[in-house]
C-alpha cells in the first residue's frame, strides 16, 4: 500500500512539473516583462508616485503572440495578470472539451489549458466572454484566483489583468468575485441581449465577496474567469470590465473611437480628440501624432498605437 501511494505521489509530481515546465518555458520565450515598473492597485500603502505610474501599464509586458499563433493556430490570446504570477496562452477550439486535459500544444496534461468558451467569439468582441482554467493544487493555471477570497487585502493590489490578442491589448479591472452555482447567468454569452446582460451584472455584484468601487454600465465589455472550487455544483469566478485598450496594428478604424473626428495631415489620418489611424509607418514623424497620444491618454477614448510612446 505504501509503495502504491508513493508511486501515485511521484506520478502526480511528475505531471505537475511537466506542465509547469511547459508553460514557464513558453512564457520565457514569448513574453517580455518589465519588472522595474511599479504596478498599481488601491492599497493604502501606495504613494502618489506609484499612482502616477499607472499610465505606463502597457509597458509592463509584451507578448510575441503572432509567432506562437503561427505555430499553434488555436492560440488566440495571452492572459497576463499585473502583479501576479498568472501568465498563460489562451486557446479557442469552438468547444469546451478539447483543451480540458490538453496543453495548447495538443499534448495531454492534467493541467489542461486556459481556454475561451466555445460559444465566445475568438476575437473577444462579445460583450461578455468566459475563460476557463483548472484550479491546480500547486497554484498554477487558475489556482491563484482563490487568493481573492482567501487573502485579506489581496484584491486591492491585484485589480487588473491584460489580454493580448492579434491586433490589440485590453486591460480589465476586476469588479466581482464569488463562488456561484453552475446554473448562474454569468455562464451565458448574451450577444445583443443588453437587458439580460445588465441583470446578470447586477446579480454578480450582489453575489461578490467584496463590494468594489468599479462603475459599470450596460454597454461595457466584461470577461469572466472561471475555475473549479472543489464542489461539482459551483464554480469560483472572477469578473472584470474592459477599462483600457491599445491598438497594435498599423491600420486602425476610426469607428473604434466614437469621440473621434478625423482630419488629414500628410499621409496620416489624425483624430482631433486623440485617436490615431496610420496609413503608413513613416507617419510616426508627424509631431501632431504625439499630441494626439497625449490627448488620448486623457480622454474617454482609450485606443492608442502600441509602441509609439
Amino acid at each position: 500500500m505504501v509503495i502504491i501511494l508513493s508511486a501515485a505521489l511521484i506520478w502526480t509530481f511528475i505531471r505537475y512539473y511537466s506542465a509547469d515546465r511547459l508553460y514557464d518555458d513558453t512564457a520565457g520565450k514569448y513574453v517580455i516583462t518589465n519588472d522595474s515598473l511599479p504596478v498599481t492597485g488601491d492599497s493604502a500603502k501606495q504613494d502618489e508616485a506609484q499612482a502616477a505610474a499607472e499610465v505606463n501599464w502597457w509597458e509592463l509586458a509584451d507578448v510575441r503572440l503572432e509567432k506562437l499563433s503561427l505555430k499553434y493556430p488555436d492560440v488566440i490570446g495571452w492572459l497576463y495578470f499585473e502583479n501576479e504570477d498568472i501568465s498563460y496562452p489562451i486557446v479557442w477550439s469552438g468547444d469546451n472539451e478539447k483543451y480540458l486535459r490538453r496543453a495548447y500544444t495538443g499534448r495531454g496534461t492534467s493541467a489542461g489549458s486556459i481556454f475561451l468558451d466555445g460559444d465566445s467569439s475568438p476575437d473577444l468582441s462579445d460583450q461578455h466572454s468566459i475563460i476557463y482554467g483548472h484550479n491546480m493544487r500547486d497554484d498554477t493555471m487558475f489556482g491563484r484566483l482563490a487568493f481573492y477570497k482567501e487573502k485579506e487585502g489581496y484584491y486591492g493590489d491585484h485589480r487588473y489583468f491584460q489580454i493580448f490578442t492579434g491586433d490589440r491589448v485590453r486591460r480589465y479591472e476586476i469588479f466581482a468575485y464569488a463562488d456561484v452555482p453552475v446554473s448562474h447567468k454569468v455562464f451565458e454569452i448574451y450577444g445583443d441581449k443588453t437587458e439580460d446582460f445588465w441583470n446578470m451584472i447586477i446579480a454578480l455584484e450582489s453575489d461578490s465577496y467584496q463590494k468594489t468601487d468599479v462603475k459599470l454600465n450596460d454597454r461595457d465589455s466584461v470577461v469572466t474567469l472561471s475555475t473549479c472550487d472543489g464542489n461539482d455544483s459551483t464554480r469560483f469566478i472572477v469578473s472584470a470590465v474592459l477599462v483600457h485598450r491599445i491598438i497594435i496594428n498599423w491600420h486602425i478604424r476610426l469607428s473604434d473611437c466614437p469621440y473621434a473626428a478625423s482630419s488629414s495631415i500628410g499621409n496620416a489620418r489624425i483624430a482631433s480628440f486623440g485617436f490615431i489611424a496610420y496609413e503608413q509607418s513613416s507617419c510616426v514623424n508627424v509631431p501632431e501624432i504625439y499630441y494626439s497620444v497625449y490627448w488620448l491618454m486623457n480622454t474617454g477614448c482609450q485606443n492608442i498605437l502600441h509602441g509609439i510612446i
